[in-house]
């Protein structure tokens, strides 16, 4: 509650460089506000309520399954040069077959 009190005049306030006094000090005027709401504006903050269905229940618990793990760069390019060997050597044998050669070296694929 705001209540305004009445200045005293003193000798410093009669001197030529101090303001004017007002006139609402002069009549001893008091100004008092009061507001008073019968409802809040804003309900106090209470915590939600708890969900009838748990985060569990909507989303069940998965079982993690390893996925195989991808080959490397080198070990895709190893795949390849032996897959190349391989043709290269059936493809050789091929051609001694036909010329009716005889290779010395057994051969194993």
């Amino acid at each position: 509650m705001l209540q305004a009190k009445a200045i005293e005049d003193s000798a410093a306030a009669a001197s030529d460089s101090s303001p004017p006094t007002c006139a609402w000090v002069k009549a001893q005027t008091s100004i008092t506000a009061r507001l008073e709401l019968q409802a809040p504006l804003y309900p106090p903050w209470q915590p939600p309520p708890l969900p009838a269905v748990t985060l569990q229940q909507l989303i069940p618990k998965r079982e993690f399954v390893k996925k195989e793990e991808r080959p490397t760069a080198s070990q895709a390019f190893q795949s390849q040069v032996q897959a190349a060997a391989r043709q290269l050597a059936v493809d050789y044998r091929k051609v001694a077959v036909h010329q009716h050669l005889v290779l010395a070296i057994p051969f194993v694929i």
